[in-house]
């Protein structure tokens, strides 16, 4: 049987700044093993980033893989764009008003529907009402932003909706979990459509897109895909086929440092398009 909680956005939220505070734990842990990640995320930005009026960072978390200062060297102002407020207080606190009107914090679930998603879960059939659910292209979109950098968060979308689904209805079938599935893709789709929507603008898209689990004692690794769905055709049609797209591998979770049991390592790839 499904047991189901209301909750508010309040709650999604909470979520959001636990997960949040949950990355740059396991960053601190882990540094050694991120650090090429982020040094490559960072130079690839520094590679493609194009001189514009005003850039939208998209899950810009702690700044992990993104150097600020470069942006805006190249940019007339940057938004820097988060669900975790934890997040924007960190903002707040190293740059104060080094930037003045040029750097802008803004706290938002990026999707702009988890909270609605989440709301009607008590209502009717469980299947059936994610099967029936719609992501909306956020307002964010529509914005006057020349570019978008979507900084290492397509993986992580649907990431929350997922353990927000798991935390608050126990027990999912298999017909559940495809629907959920199939939820998850559609916030990744949206997100994509979100950057393409306006051809005049570029986008720098760093991802996951492959979530790799090994053992230390044996030679098969466990591969999980990162997107879901017609997402992924997007994502496949729209930017693996790019030239200049780079790929890496991101040690995110080493055995033994965050768990004895097992491993993970993602593929990332980073792509820039004009």
């Amino acid at each position: 049987m499904i047991r189901l909680m209301k909750i508010g956005r309040p709650a999604l939220f909470g979520l959001f700044s636990r997960q949040g505070q949950a990355i740059q734990a396991r960053q601190a842990r882990c540094e050694r093993w991120w650090e090429p990640h982020t040094v490559n995320c960072r130079d690839y930005i520094a590679r493609h980033l194009p001189k514009s009026k005003s850039v939208a960072v998209l899950g810009a978390g702690r700044l992990l893989d993104i150097d600020v200062d470069l942006v805006l060297s190249r940019c007339e102002s940057a938004h820097l764009f988060d669900a975790d407020l934890t997040a924007v207080r960190y903002w707040r606190k190293r740059f104060g008003a080094k930037y003045r009107e040029r750097l802008v914090f803004r706290h938002l679930d990026l999707t702009e529907c988890l909270h609605q998603w989440a709301k009607g879960l008590p209502k009717r059939s469980f299947a059936e009402y994610l099967n029936q659910l719609k992501a909306p292209i956020p307002a964010w979109s529509s914005e006057p932003f020349d570019g978008y950098i979507s900084l290492n968060l397509l993986g992580q979308i649907p990431l929350y909706w997922r353990d927000r689904v798991v935390d608050l209805c126990r027990g999912l079938s298999s017909d559940e979990w495809n629907a959920l599935t199939n939820s998850m893709g559609k916030l990744q789709e949206s997100h994509l459509k979100a950057l393409l929507l306006d051809k005049d603008r570029w986008s720098l898209l760093l991802t996951d897109t492959e979530y790799y689990y090994y053992h230390c004692d044996q030679s098969h690794w466990r591969v999980e895909p990162a997107i879901f769905g017609r997402a992924k055709d997007l994502y496949e049609r729209e930017f693996a086929h790019l030239s200049g797209g780079e790929a890496w591998l991101w040690h995110i979770a080493p055995q033994f440092v965050e768990s004895d049991d097992e491993g993970e390592i993602h593929r990332v790839e980073a792509h820039f398009k004009r």
